[in-house]
């Protein structure tokens, strides 16, 4: 089937997995049972290596992003205490600490500014005084 770009192919797959998610289950164990036992480890470790530089990747380009510092103070000492500022909370798509395709993540960070935790909070919480 021709689809018109990614974005329908990918909706069609959704769509026929979340159909058919028991049958495709049911065929990738009985795939599996079937592998000898080196095999499944080794397809185990290439998971695990992959999915390690993948989170790696994801870091870098968002400590990378960051490393101006907030937008507002100017705070840049501690990459973990800066966050991103979706300008439109209405064009967000994804969460930004959550693991994504580092294009994806790219593109949802392109929506935002860096801010330090303290400036992320008061625009989020104005006037929250104290007292």
């Amino acid at each position: 089937m021709s689809y018109k770009n990614k974005e329908d192919e990918n909706r069609n797959k959704r769509e026929y997995y979340s159909k058919n998610k028991d049958l495709i289950s049911a065929k990738k164990k009985e795939k599996w049972d079937k592998l000898p036992d080196e095999e499944k480890t080794l397809l185990l470790l290439k998971m695990r290596d992959r999915s390690a530089a993948r989170h790696q990747a994801l870091i870098s380009a968002r400590t990378d992003i960051k490393k101006n510092g907030c937008a507002i103070c100017g705070y840049n000492k501690n990459a973990a205490a800066l966050d991103f500022h979706h300008l439109d909370p209405n064009e967000k798509e994804l969460k930004i600490g959550n693991p994504h395709a580092v294009e994806r993540l790219l593109k949802e960070i392109e929506k935002c500014i860096v801010l330090c935790a303290n400036c992320h909070r008061e625009i989020h919480h104005p006037g929250g005084a104290l007292c």
